[in-house]
C-alpha cells in the first residue's frame, strides 16, 4: 500500500511547482516497491509516476522506467498497463521526432482501445489518433477524431473534455490559417481571468495572426512577468513554454525573450509536445523565434535549418 501512496502523492502534486518534492516522492516509491517484491505493485508505480515526473532532462530516466514497465506489463499480462506503455511510448517517439514509431503506438492504442471496450481507452486514443493525423497533415481525419473525443467525454461525463476539445480546434485553425474562428472564444476566457498561461499565451498568438498587435502585447504582458514556477515542470512544461516563445517573439519583447531562450535550449533537439495529444513542433523553431527577436539572425537562421531537418 505505501508504495502506490507515495506515487500517488507524487501524481496528485504533478501542477505543484515543487518538482524535487515529486521525484523524491516517486523514487522513494520506486524503492518501497522493489522492497516488497510484488511486480504489480511495481509495475502500478511506474504508471502512476510517469506523468508527474515527464521533464526534458529526465528523458533518458523515463523511457527506462516504461521499459521496465512494459516488461512487466507483458509478464502480468495486463492490458491496462500495455495501454498506458503505448500510451507514453507515443508521446516518447514523438519527443524524439519518431513518428513512424509514433503511428505505430497510435495503432496499437486503438487496437487495445477496441479489445477492451473501456470508455476511457476510446477517449484517449481518439485523441492519439487525432495528433496522428494533424502531424501527417490530414486536417478531415483529425477535425473527425478531435469530434469523436469530444462525443465519448460527453457521453461518459469525463471531466476537462469541453477544454481539451477546444484546445484540438485551436490547434487545427492554427495550421490551416484560421485562428480568427477561434479567437473570441480566448479572449472571453482571459477576459473572465480564467486563464492559464497557455490559454494566455495561444490568445496572444492568434491576436498576433490576425494582425492585433497591440491586443496582442495586452494579453501577453503578464506572461512576460511571470515568474517561472508559474509553468510547472511536468509533462506541459517544454509545450507550453514553446508556446509562450511563439507569442513572446510575436509581441517582440527581447528581455522575456532571453529568459525563455535559456530556458529551451537544453532542449533544442526534441519535439514539444503535450504526452500524447498535442504537438507544438521542433524546440530548434522556437529558439529560432526568439533568436530572431533578440536581432541573431545567424543564430535564429541555424536553429530553423536544424527545424527543418528534425
Amino acid at each position: 500500500l505505501r508504495p502506490q501512496l507515495l506515487a500517488t502523492l507524487a501524481s496528485e502534486l504533478t501542477f505543484s511547482p515543487d518538482y524535487d518534492r515529486r521525484c523524491a516522492l516517486g523514487a522513494e516509491a520506486v524503492a518501497a516497491a522493489r522492497c516488497l517484491g510484488d511486480p504489480a505493485t511495481l509495475a502500478r508505480v511506474l504508471a502512476l509516476i510517469q506523468v508527474p515526473l515527464w521533464a526534458p532532462a529526465a528523458r533518458a530516466e523515463r523511457l527506462r522506467d516504461v521499459d521496465e514497465l512494459a516488461t512487466l506489463a507483458d509478464r502480468l499480462d495486463d492490458p491496462t498497463l500495455s495501454f498506458w506503455v503505448a500510451m507514453f511510448r507515443f508521446g516518447a517517439a514523438v519527443e524524439a521526432g519518431d513518428f513512424a514509431a509514433a503511428e505505430a503506438k497510435a495503432e496499437l492504442l486503438l487496437d487495445i482501445a477496441s479489445a477492451q471496450g473501456q470508455p476511457f481507452f476510446h477517449y484517449l486514443a481518439r485523441i492519439v489518433a487525432y495528433a496522428r493525423y494533424r502531424l501527417d497533415g490530414r486536417f478531415p481525419e483529425a477535425e473527425a477524431r478531435a469530434e469523436e473525443f469530444h462525443d465519448i467525454g460527453r457521453a461518459h461525463g469525463f471531466p476537462d473534455r469541453n477544454r481539451l476539445h477546444a484546445g484540438l480546434r485551436y490547434f487545427l485553425c492554427y495550421d490551416q490559417g484560421r485562428l480568427g474562428d477561434v479567437v473570441d472564444q480566448h479572449l472571453e476566457i482571459v477576459a473572465s481571468q480564467r486563464d492559464t498561461p497557455t490559454v494566455r499565451a495561444m490568445c496572444a498568438i492568434a491576436l498576433v495572426e490576425l494582425g492585433r498587435p497591440q491586443e496582442a502585447r495586452a494579453v501577453a504582458a503578464p506572461l512576460a512577468r511571470a515568474r517561472p514556477d508559474d509553468v510547472p515542470l511536468n509533462h506541459t512544461w517544454l509545450f507550453v513554454t514553446t508556446l509562450l516563445a511563439e507569442a513572446c517573439a510575436g509581441v517582440e519583447d527581447p528581455p522575456w525573450a532571453e529568459v525563455l531562450y535559456e530556458r529551451l535550449a537544453p532542449s533544442a533537439d526534441l519535439v514539444a509536445t503535450l504526452l500524447a495529444t498535442f504537438v507544438s513542433g521542433s524546440v530548434h523553431h522556437y529558439l529560432g523565434l526568439l533568436a530572431a527577436a533578440l536581432g541573431r539572425d545567424d543564430v535564429a537562421g541555424a536553429h530553423f535549418t536544424e527545424a527543418a531537418t528534425a
